[in-house]
């Protein structure tokens, strides 16, 4: 229960950053999108993928998923580095270090 717990926050976390990473650095300046010729191949199949993902998704995860891109929008600058490098750091983790971090399980099957 606690993998398929961490699996979609995992997914969640995923997806929600995928779409909000920025693609590149433009000098000191962020470039929050690049154009589709500008990809490169292995960006547009993820790019692909990602979007067929979240029109296979229910309407209600779409809302949910809008709702977390517009509250990230509202963010600082540092609130939202400060995301990204503990995002990267999760990235980073072994599974055993990613289960660490899941809140401990009460309840049956548990001991």
């Amino acid at each position: 229960m606690a993998e398929r717990r961490l699996g979609a926050i995992v997914a969640t976390i995923a997806c929600a950053l995928t779409m909000l990473m920025p693609a590149a650095h433009a000098g000191d300046r962020m470039q929050l999108a690049q154009g589709w010729d500008q990809l490169t191949p292995g960006q547009r199949q993820r790019a692909q993928e990602n979007y067929d993902r979240w029109k296979k998704m229910p309407q209600s995860r779409q809302q949910q998923l809008e709702r977390s891109y517009q509250q990230w929008q509202g963010m600082r600058p540092s609130e939202k580095e400060r995301m990204r490098r503990n995002y990267d750091a999760y990235r980073q983790m072994s599974p055993d270090q990613r289960r660490q971090l899941l809140p401990p399980q009460g309840g049956k099957g548990n001991k």
